[in-house]
């Protein structure tokens, strides 16, 4: 059997029953921290202006929107709750595969339920949450197959996350195996995100989990309406094996296990709303704060040595260049600097204002923090540790740190209490604690009531302010050496 069919057959298959205890707590945990980075997109003016820029009046197929009490066409609800996932670069993220799979896979498949017209109820639940963890499943399979021997200008999220979110999207449009493997064909004709968007430091960046999201909810509703996606479509002379690896992939990699290996379980949930090369060198500053309080004024300098793909997404002297929010996020110099000097990293120190303002009292600090790319051993992939930084303290002294573990992995998971935090944070300025359990408590039974309730309480969110504006510190702690 091709690995085609055998992912289509486990989309297609797999039961909420059959779902073990750790990956049934792990996808709640990607649900509420999915919802949380939504809430944090939604409440950026200019988020919200581009995410929903393309939203009109749904007819028959229709879904919701956060903030929006109407209902849009689900292929537009789609692009704008993944746009408002990944906007602030807290979304998570398959660190093996650098997948970004709750921003597209979660837009996609709210918006398929709705399209479906799933009652609420547990029918509904256990279709949804297996139809998530199947998603997962082929997201990161496909994305870890290609990226280690695809050029290094195409995003995994664009091609395993599409093509993922397009199957769990099948699934829940009830279209059977063959509907599945053929949404998952059709994805595949549109994978692929580039990262020119990165490099130019510009917010089309921000929006690339709304664009394979909208990919992905398409297939699923032109497979509904009978268009056959290529059944070859990973392993074909033009499949994406070929066209994105050289077909070097191994395919039999993205079947084995399945059923048995969960690829929610292997998810991180990011601390921190930047980059997720920053957040290394992140753990160890603050670390180190949690440890000495004080020691953050007494930096004068830092160097950092961290593996060359950190150095190339995030290692370069800072610029604020066109895009202050987008150049921050993705600068290790900018975040380290802030975490030094605020002891914490919030989404409102990335707005542009404040960047350009130097609200944070940083740009002083900023050019003494340099990086240096190290090389990894041939052979080797594109790893994020160890990472290590040295701090030259008043007095000459020095301070060296490695980090090893980065947090929020699946290594190093957070506390309830930080994914609390963090949803508290993403809320700030506009939901009361009232209405934020208002929106816990679905996710929380998601599996037993649907993603209708859920779905509902998102609509009626307000407008917020910034998020993170009220100063909340982050309570994180890395382990470091």
């Amino acid at each position: 059997m091709r690995a085609e069919d055998k992912l289509a057959r486990h989309v297609a298959e797999l039961r909420w029953l059959e779902v073990p205890e750790p990956a049934r707590a792990a996808l709640r945990r990607l649900v509420l921290d999915a919802v949380a980075v939504m809430l944090a997109g939604h409440a950026d003016a200019d988020c919200r202006k581009v995410a929903t820029g393309l939203a009109g009046p749904g007819g028959r197929v229709a879904a919701s929107i956060v903030g929006r009490r109407g209902r849009v066409a689900a292929a537009d609800a789609a692009l704008a709750n993944g746009a408002f996932a990944h906007w602030h670069e807290w979304d998570d993220t398959h660190d093996d595969s650098h997948v970004h799979g709750g921003a597209v896979i979660f837009p996609a498949l709210f918006a398929a339920s709705e399209v479906a017209g799933l009652d609420p109820g547990r029918e509904a639940g256990e279709a949804f949450a297996a139809a998530a963890v199947a998603a997962y499943d082929v997201a990161c399979r496909v994305g870890g197959l290609l990226k280690p021997h695809a050029h290094r200008g195409w995003m995994p999220t664009g091609t395993g996350g599409a093509v993922g979110a397009a199957a769990g999207a099948a699934r829940l449009l009830g279209l059977g195996e063959k509907g599945v493997r053929s949404a998952m064909g059709l994805a595949s004709l549109r994978a692929g995100l580039t990262r020119q968007g990165l490099a130019d430091r510009v917010s089309a960046k921000s929006i690339l989990g709304g664009i394979a999201a909208r990919v992905a909810i398409e297939s699923a509703l032109l497979a509904r309406a009978g268009a056959e996606g290529p059944p070859r479509f990973l392993t074909g002379a033009y499949g994406l094996n070929a066209l994105y690896a050289a077909g070097r992939g191994d395919p039999a990699e993205a079947t084995a296990g399945l059923g048995r290996r969960f690829s929610v379980t292997e998810v991180s949930i990011k601390p921190y709303p930047c980059c997720r090369s920053n957040h290394p060198a992140l753990d160890v500053v603050l670390d180190l704060l949690g440890e000495e309080p004080g020691a953050g004024a007494a930096v004068r300098a830092v160097h950092i040595l961290a593996p060359e793909g950190l150095y190339e997404r995030c290692g370069k002297p800072f610029a604020p260049g066109d895009n202050p929010r987008v150049a921050a996020q993705f600068s290790m110099p900018f975040t380290v600097a802030l975490a030094l000097r605020k002891g914490r990293i919030a989404p409102a120190d990335f707005a542009p204002e404040a960047v350009l303002a130097d609200a944070a009292g940083i740009a002083d600090l900023i050019p003494r923090i340099t990086v240096e790319p190290v090389a990894l051993p041939p052979g080797s992939d594109d790893v994020m540790v160890p990472v290590t930084l040295r701090f030259r303290m008043g007095g000459r002294a020095t301070v060296e740190r490695t980090a090893r573990v980065v947090k929020g992995s699946p290594a190093r998971p957070l506390a309830a209490e930080e994914e609390r935090e963090k949803l508290a944070i993403a809320s700030a300025g506009g939901l009361s604690p009232a209405a934020v359990k208002r929106l816990v408590a679905p996710v929380a039974a998601l599996a037993e009531i649907g993603p209708a309730p859920l779905l509902a309480r998102l609509r009626a969110v307000a407008r917020q302010g910034a998020p993170g504006a009220r100063g909340r510190r982050v309570k994180l702690s890395a382990t470091t050496s």
